[in-house]
């Protein structure tokens, strides 16, 4: 990694934080009719009136809960934990920062996604964007403290690990005599890995009944397999 790299990935991550971060620290909402600008920070989808995301065919297929973030918070999370030995990103950082100040900033990332959805747990009848939003906050936390991010707080920042496990229980637990919605109780089992993750399921092809009749293998060695299979995200 040269030092151009390290640079780049220091300066993202002070964006990611200054621009994303720090704008929902103290916020105060009196309803949800501001839940897209929140978004925004949180995972970087567009506001009203800015151009839609382009989904793809395979991104249609799986939960809005699911879809990878285009940029903000959950951005940086998902890019920090899934860093691997080619893109050296979570090295870098931990090393130009030093492990308790990235897990200090991890925690603050995880507790933002954490209180809100302990927030939206507590809107009475909330309609299907709050659902949704409530199930992507369950999903990003729960998955954060499953992996990489939560056992980096347990080592270097252990004393914060219990507040984002208390908002969390807020966030799924049931109202008395209630039941979670499906889309947040199906976001956590797959955040917590008591789920597999969604994934978008091929149909194999089915041959015609007016089709040739198959041809002989001929051998040669081919590595080709037709038919369907799965996609996984």
């Amino acid at each position: 990694m040269s030092p151009d790299h390290a640079k780049l990935y220091s300066q993202a991550w002070y964006c990611f934080g200054n621009t994303h971060g720090a704008a929902l620290d103290g916020l105060t909402l009196d309803d949800w009719s501001r839940l897209p600008e929140l978004e925004n920070h949180l995972r970087g989808w567009p506001l009203p009136g800015d151009p839609p995301i382009a989904w793809t065919k395979e991104d249609e297929k799986v939960p809005l809960w699911y879809r990878e973030a285009a940029d903000g918070v959950g951005y940086r999370l998902s890019a920090w934990a899934s860093s691997d030995d080619k893109d050296l990103m979570r090295e870098v950082i931990t090393d130009l920062k030093g492990a308790p100040t990235v897990a200090d900033e991890l925690a603050h990332d995880v507790w933002i996604e954490a209180t809100m959805a302990a927030a939206l747990a507590r809107t009475e009848q909330p309609d299907p964007a709050v659902v949704e939003a409530w199930a992507r906050r369950v999903y990003i936390a729960s998955s954060a403290m499953n992996g990489r991010v939560g056992r980096m707080l347990s080592q270097h920042r252990p004393e914060l690990v219990p507040t984002i496990e208390q908002l969390l229980a807020q966030a799924t637990t049931p109202p008395e005599g209630g039941k979670l919605p499906p889309e947040v109780e199906r976001a956590l089992e797959v955040g917590t890995g008591k789920a597999d993750a969604p994934t978008v399921q091929v149909a194999p092809r089915v041959r015609p009944s007016n089709a040739l009749p198959e041809e002989p293998d001929l051998g040669g060695g081919s590595d080709f397999r037709g038919g369907g299979g799965t996609i996984h995200r």
